[in-house]
């Protein structure tokens, strides 16, 4: 494919070079026009395929080779659009600031010569995707408005790419109302164009799960996947059931969910286009069927297929399910086995992910060398051309430079240091939520050993089983900034069961959530409850002269969810803690939600509270977490490659 893709470079670099040969002699203006939109084309065709891929070093030297052309031929349409092109590079490169100013240039040249607005449009649109990756909202909305009242006069055949655009940014912003009537208009506008209208179809489905309108998301779907026939395409087939399938499965209609994953399993199977994740989603739901056996059966024949395609993520989640499975079949030793390859193939995966981003590395620096190489040409030809001004002149002007790359490198600089404090906050953030207290493993395995020693082999086993739960759910999630409430409210049960166990009869334990919120599906930062539970354990509950009681309620609010740890224990005055370290767990807490409340704009807090105040025993915790919904479909969140 690749040396396809240089020949047919080649042949249009060629043709390029014949129409500047050309241009020095008068063209007639519609002649002039013709070959400016072959020009365009040929961009089009070269040049698309590299950005999907994000092949950038190739799209890179397509795009150089061009510039002279560009410069010699001289027409506002080849301009803008080189121009724009050279916007998504730098987009695809993350030099935002670059492809800013290419994307600006752009929307200059049209916005003075070009009659038809279609390279208006397109510049704005592009402009808009620019905000929004830079997750400046309100420019992205202006542009992309901007965008669609144009194209609705000038280019219709371009609104269902501009009205996805529109709506992903009505989806960050969280604008319901004006959301839904762009919506279903992209819907209508795309039956033509399959990609858009799946995208649009997911988009709908996921704005219906946000208003908590379940039924009305599922029949939307539904309708679209059995009576939609716009999208006459068995790969497409396949997509629209797997989706649906999916999110039946969420909302546990187990078995008509099934149904439809098994269809667009036989469909890829039929194409030639299965693969691991297909197998490993349709295994997950067996499991959840409790039918381990065919489960296992999916499971190896994902595995098989995620080898192939060296899909590490896929396979470490193969081993996590088959682990669980086996898990809830009281297979425990095999369980442990299993878990350990997924911890092995994490490893795995992450040394990986290493490797890809040196490998990116050294592309970045490449295409640096290159742009240095290429300024330092047009600046010697610059001044070669302007070698017969004064020398006042050329003196302000090589002062006036010096000046501006000061500047330049000095605000460079700074965001470089920026970004690196922040790159090390992350990384201390995430430290300190996977790590696990060495003293508490310790009296874990202690307890276990005494436990053996007594021949309780039904409890050790039980507790060995509570700890390897708890051991796995808090590795993983030390991977992730925001994780499921339901998974952070199981790791907190484990915990508690755990350490009731160990501290037999010293205390019991309640956690109360809200109703429905397993199908809320929302994100919470992790490991943010379990230090202050910790904390009412082994500080509240020692040396108690009475049965202690942790109480845990979680209900939720408007954007936050406000989380109470009550405990009857010995309180703040009677603890032979030092307030130092007290405090400590306390104040890391404090600035995660200070981080947390910045990210969310909403009002994030923590207080403490002596119960001794209100003449009760113990400590009351309050904490208000503002919180994220999850990701719409993999659809909706697709950027699209065209223009």
């Amino acid at each position: 494919m690749n040396i396809f893709r240089t020949i047919i470079a080649s042949i249009g670099l060629c043709l390029l070079a014949a129409a500047c040969r050309n241009a020095s002699y008068p063209t007639p203006p519609a002649s002039r026009q013709a070959a400016a939109d072959s020009l365009v084309k040929f961009m089009y065709a070269t040049i698309n395929p590299h950005f999907v891929d994000e092949n950038v070093s190739a799209s890179r030297r397509i795009l150089d080779s061009l510039a002279p052309v560009v410069k010699q031929y001289d027409h506002y349409s080849f301009t803008c659009a080189w121009l724009r092109f050279m916007g998504m590079q730098y987009l695809l490169e993350k030099k935002y600031d670059s492809s800013l100013i290419n994307y600006r240039q752009a929307l200059a040249i049209a916005t003075e010569k070009d009659t038809t607005l279609k390279q208006v449009v397109a510049a704005k649109t592009q402009l808009s995707e620019l905000f929004k990756e830079r997750k400046q909202l309100d420019s992205a909305l202006v542009y992309a408005r901007e965008a669609y009242y144009l194209a609705k006069k000038v280019d219709t055949s371009g609104l269902p790419m501009i009205l996805l655009k529109l709506t992903t940014v009505y989806f960050d912003i969280g604008d319901m109302a004006a959301l839904r009537n762009y919506l279903f208009e992209g819907f209508r506008l795309s039956a033509n164009k399959p990609k858009y209208r799946l995208a649009f179809a997911n988009n709908i489905a996921t704005y219906y799960d946000n208003l908590r309108e379940t039924d009305s998301s599922l029949q939307f779907y539904k309708d679209f996947v059995e009576n939609d026939s716009s999208l006459s395409n068995s790969w497409y087939d396949a997509i629209k059931y797997e989706n649906f399938g999916i999110q039946l499965t969420r909302k546990d209609k187990l078995e008509e969910g099934l149904q439809y994953q098994l269809k667009a399993l036989a469909i890829n199977r039929k194409l030639d286009r299965l693969d691991g994740a297909t197998l490993f989603n349709t295994a997950v739901t067996y499991s959840k069927l409790h039918r381990f056996d065919t489960a296992a059966t999916y499971l190896d024949q994902a595995l098989e297929l995620a080898t192939k395609e060296k899909d590490l993520e896929t396979i470490t989640s193969i081993w996590r399910r088959r682990s669980s499975n086996l898990s809830m079949q009281q297979r425990y030793r095999e369980a442990l086995d299993a878990l350990d390859s997924s911890y092995t193939h994490y490893e795995l995966e992450v040394d990986s992910s290493l490797a890809t981003k040196a490998r990116e590395l050294e592309t970045q620096y490449a295409v640096k060398a290159k742009d240095d190489e290429i300024h330092t040409l047009a600046f010697s030809n610059e001044a070669n051309r302007k070698i017969g001004r004064q020398q006042q002149w050329i003196i302000i002007i090589l002062a006036s430079a010096f000046a501006l790359l000061g500047i330049l490198g000095f605000m460079f600089w700074r965001r470089r240091k920026l970004a690196e404090k922040l790159k090390q906050t992350s990384l201390e953030q995430r430290l300190l939520r996977s790590q696990m207290e060495p003293h508490f493993i310790f009296n874990t395995l202690s307890v276990l050993q005494s436990f053996i020693r007594n021949n309780e082999g039904e409890k050790a086993i039980r507790y060995l089983n509570q700890f390897a739960r708890l051991l796995r759910v808090t590795l993983e999630n030390s991977r992730e900034s925001f994780v499921p409430l339901k998974e952070e409210v199981t790791a907190l049960e484990n915990y508690l069961s755990l350490q009731a166990m160990r501290f037999e009869g010293s205390f019991d334990y309640h956690v109360h959530v809200y109703d429905g919120y397993e199908e809320d599906e929302l994100m919470i930062p992790p490991m943010l409850l379990q230090p202050f539970v910790e904390n009412a354990i082994l500080h509240g509950m020692k040396q108690l002269n009475r049965k202690g009681h942790i109480e845990v309620t979680i209900s939720r609010e408007l954007h936050v969810l406000r989380c109470v740890i009550d405990d009857n224990g010995a309180g703040i005055q009677a603890s032979p803690v030092p307030p130092q370290k007290r405090s400590l767990s306390t104040m890391i807490t404090q600035e995660r939600l200070a981080i947390l409340s910045r990210q969310t704009r909403q009002p994030a807090s923590i207080s403490i509270i002596d119960k001794s105040q209100e003449q009760s025993p113990g400590t009351r915790v309050v904490l208000h977490i503002p919180f994220r919904k999850t990701l719409p479909f993999s659809g909706s969140r697709e950027k699209a490659s065209e223009f």
